[in-house]
């Protein structure tokens, strides 16, 4: 059924509605599986996305894991990866992998005296400077003053 009255026009007051489905108590029609997210496309983009995050994760120690290298990888932008990153893991790409790098860097010179260009190497970064930088932000302390 129809509201009476017409749809109101530019600079006219609607003073009804016009009648839905649900107002009229009828059941959407769309299936569940048909609703967004649910749909074939959208939960193969989820398969996608998820593998991209398991890569980064699983390589997070790697020097080449830069966020243009990522994309390259995955045929996709890299702000595509960024917003993706930033939207499951709720901060910046850089962000996450520096910390990850550092909290990784601290258990090494917890539990054993390594040489810090050593633990440098091992966590990821090519420059020694930018890993006592990062260390430095994350930590509070240089990586010399964490190790003893």
């Amino acid at each position: 059924m129809r509201s009476a009255r017409m749809p109101a026009r530019k600079g006219q007051i609607l003073t009804r509605m016009p009648e839905t489905a649900s107002a009229r108590g009828h059941a959407i029609d769309k299936p569940c599986g048909a609703l967004p997210g649910n749909l074939p496309e959208d939960r193969e983009q989820r398969r996608k996305e998820e593998k991209i995050l398991e890569y980064i994760d699983e390589n997070l120690f790697h020097s080449f894991l830069s966020l243009e290298y990522v994309a390259q990888h995955f045929g996709k932008s890299s702000a595509y990866i960024s917003s993706l990153f930033k939207k499951s893991r709720g901060m910046h790409y850089v962000d996450y992998v520096n910390r990850c790098r550092v909290a990784k860097a601290e258990d090494i010179l917890r539990e054993e005296r390594a040489r810090i260009c050593d633990v440098c190497t091992a966590v990821g970064y090519v420059s020694l400077t930018t890993f006592r930088r990062n260390f430095v932000k994350y930590t509070g302390k240089l990586p010399a003053e964490y190790s003893r």
